[in-house]
């Protein structure tokens, strides 16, 4: 509930659980509106009540989903930042986000982070009890915009990383569609021909079979056939187990870390995730280092922005080496994943103490890079696809079709 004061601010209304004891010693639970936890337990002691537990109620759409659809969020951040960006207090700011909110389950969530903020807590704290709808990149971001002094500008980043996310994103769903359902269609067509087809035929390649004339390629699709019948079932079963097992059983970091290993030497998609998280990297630590941010916290924050495992590892060797006096770019060089040139151009930063627009051109060549990369690897990979599924279906009606001309032969 929200309620103006006579001075028109306004206030959150927030609704408390409380656990109390009243004059006669019983212990009784009861709810009370206040606008903080201490206005709360302040109208509870003059009711002649003895707090002993309270807490903000939650209703059970926010205990069952913390789901946010991605409108929300970009609107929530473009809002925060304009407000921010004029005067109007945070916390004052939140408020009004929470009074324009429409959706119960988002109103909710927005009533509790100006809880955690009226009760002490930085925003970057607040967001980050809500990890499904503020990532950790972003929560990084805002932390570094409150220790430099720059919140507007780091949400008004965020808004546009967001957005150039959702484009991409959308480019890349709008692209692959048509290469999806040729594997959706290729994954169920090719299994039923092995399963349901290539069997009925057997038996008409029984006499080449028997006089040793079957042509190699029908006999390998037989062969195939028939393992695919047999045991095709219990190898797909035992495939999603032991991945479901890996992915359950194995500590995320760790998890994290294979998958990013192995998506690496991926020959276009591990370009793709080098340049992203490189360029997330040198973005956040330009806005970092243009704020007067300390070199090594503004390395820390910028490393965990990216969601890299490899840079995280990097950067931290690099932290090691700044604390003994060395440059930056010493070890940053001896990684193989970071291009020469970009190499250079840190280097010519540092030296002539310009790193904070060396970093944000770095971030824009990059991204660049990436759309480039992009456009091309979608335009080639829906023709590979097609040769692949064309090299495929041919192969079983050629080796369908080859023991027929094999019988007409002997027949002559």
């Amino acid at each position: 509930m929200l309620h103006r004061t006579n001075e028109c601010r306004l206030e959150v209304m927030i609704t408390f659980v409380c656990k109390v004891l009243d004059s006669e010693d019983r212990w009784s639970s009861s709810t009370v509106e206040a606008a903080s936890k201490a206005d709360a337990i302040s109208m509870l002691h003059k009711e002649g009540l003895l707090v002993a537990e309270i807490r903000p109620k939650t209703n059970w759409w926010v205990s069952r989903s913390n789901h946010i659809n991605n409108a929300k969020i970009n609107r929530f951040y473009e809002m925060l930042s304009n407000q921010l960006d004029v005067g109007i207090p945070l916390l004052k700011s939140l408020q009004i986000i929470h009074e324009n909110e429409a959706t119960p389950h988002a109103k909710q969530i927005w009533t509790d982070i100006i809880h955690k903020v009226s009760s002490g807590q930085s925003l970057s704290s607040a967001l980050s009890h809500y990890p499904r709808i503020f990532c950790h990149s972003e929560i990084s971001m805002i932390e570094a915009g409150q220790e430099g002094g720059f919140l507007p500008l780091a949400l008004n980043r965020i808004v546009l990383l967001r957005e150039w996310k959702s484009s991409i994103s959308a480019r890349v769903r709008g692209a692959v569609a048509y290469p999806c359902i040729l594997i959706l269609a290729a994954s169920i067509i090719v299994p039923f021909i092995l399963i349901g087809i290539v069997p009925r035929f057997e038996p008409l390649y029984e006499s080449l079979k028997q006089s040793g004339k079957m042509p190699w390629v029908t006999q390998c699709l037989i062969n195939i056939s028939a393992a695919a019948k047999s045991y095709g079932i219990v190898l797909f079963s035992l495939l999603v187990l032991g991945i479901l097992g890996w992915w359950t059983l194995t500590p995320k970091a760790k998890r994290s870390a294979t998958l990013e290993r192995v998506s690496r030497r991926l020959p276009i998609l591990g370009t793709l995730i080098q340049d992203w998280s490189l360029s997330q990297f040198c973005q956040t630590l330009s806005v970092l280092l243009e704020n007067r941010v300390g070199l090594l916290t503004a390395l820390s924050i910028s490393a965990r922005a990216t969601n890299s495992v490899f840079l995280m590892e990097l950067i931290q060797k690099t932290q090691d080496e700044v604390v003994r006096g060395k440059s930056i770019v010493q070890p940053l060089s001896q990684s193989k994943e970071i291009d020469r040139d970009v190499i250079a151009m840190l280097h010519v930063g540092e030296q002539s103490n310009t790193l904070p627009l060396v970093l944000n051109k770095i971030a824009t060549q990059l991204e660049q890079r990436i759309r480039k990369n992009l456009d091309l690897s979608i335009k080639l990979i829906e023709p590979i696809l097609m040769m692949i599924l064309a090299v495929l279906i041919g192969s079983i009606v050629i080796a369908l079709i080859l023991p027929i001309f094999e019988g007409n032969g002997l027949n002559s």
